[in-house]
């Protein structure tokens, strides 16, 4: 799997330099936001890897060359279906760690005594 923080969780520069350096994967914040150390370099190109990696992976399995017409009816399975989004629940809640701030990987602040997580319970 990938350790991926989203945008504006890393505001402090040092801890989002060494987020990478502790197994940060991928950040959506903008690549401008530091100068990279060497050591951190090495720790986003890692990401980078893993994330092409992982896209060629899914974009190679099942459904690798599927474009209409020759897969419509593979299209237009219901995903929605009971067994389906039981499966997905599971999966999703056996795959995802919500905070889990093992080493310090995510870049919370001590001086903030509030954290805001939005999203579907």
């Amino acid at each position: 799997g990938m350790v991926i923080s989203d945008v504006g969780v890393a505001m402090d520069t040092i801890a989002y330099q060494s987020s990478f350096e502790r197994g940060l994967d991928i950040s959506l914040n903008s690549p401008s936001v530091l100068p990279p150390t060497d050591k951190s370099k090495e720790a986003m190109t890692r990401g980078v890897e893993m994330l092409v990696s992982a896209v060629t992976h899914m974009n190679n399995a099942e459904m690798a060359g599927c474009s209409p017409p020759d897969c419509v009816k593979e299209l237009a399975a219901n995903a929605r279906s009971a067994a389906h989004s039981t499966v997905a629940r599971m999966a999703a809640s056996s795959a995802v760690v919500l905070l889990k701030n093992e080493k310090h990987l995510l870049q919370l602040v001590n001086a903030r005594k509030t954290l805001a997580i939005s999203g579907p319970a």
